[in-house]
């Protein structure tokens, strides 16, 4: 390496040992203050909440901006529908129906929710298993309590 690789790199190391985002304690201090006394209070260990909450420093602003835009508020019931309801999800969903049938009836006896509704949440949310996302679930909760126009709703699923 020559002298001018390596004065760039020293100009350049203070940036690139920075982490990629930087730490929000009012975000923090929420998880701390008002989740861990709720979930406490709801009978979680605090070894499972830590481990449910590692890492978790700042409100994720992706969530924040597909949650203002989700398809289901900002389009017609009708074209909706047309998009979400396909041939293809409903033939795979009568086929997890058979292929599944046990569990699904015991999550029907469980819960009290219709088969055809623990299908069709099924098939919406995750494509019947096939598309298991990359964001951290809690994160995604936790930035629903804490901020935006979904707080009841973050609330309410953490």
């Amino acid at each position: 390496m020559n002298r001018r690789h390596f004065a760039s790199l020293l100009v350049l190391a203070p940036f690139l040992a920075q982490p990629a985002y930087a730490d929000d304690p009012k975000f923090v201090a929420f998880i701390q203050n008002t989740l861990w006394p709720r979930m406490k209070a709801a009978g979680v260990s605090k070894k499972l909440f830590d481990a449910a909450f590692a890492g978790i420093t700042e409100p994720d602003p992706v969530v924040l901006k597909l949650a203002a835009n989700q398809p289901e508020f900002t389009s017609t019931t009708s074209d909706y529908l047309t998009k979400a309801v396909t041939p293809a999800r409903i033939q795979t969903g009568k086929q997890k129906d058979e292929d599944e049938a046990k569990l699904i009836s015991a999550i029907q006896a469980k819960y009290g929710v219709d088969h055809y509704i623990l299908l069709g949440i099924w098939g919406m949310e995750s494509n019947f298993g096939k598309l298991k996302g990359s964001m951290s679930v809690m994160r995604s909760l936790a930035t629903l309590a804490y901020s935006g126009s979904r707080k009841s709703y973050g609330n309410e699923q953490l």
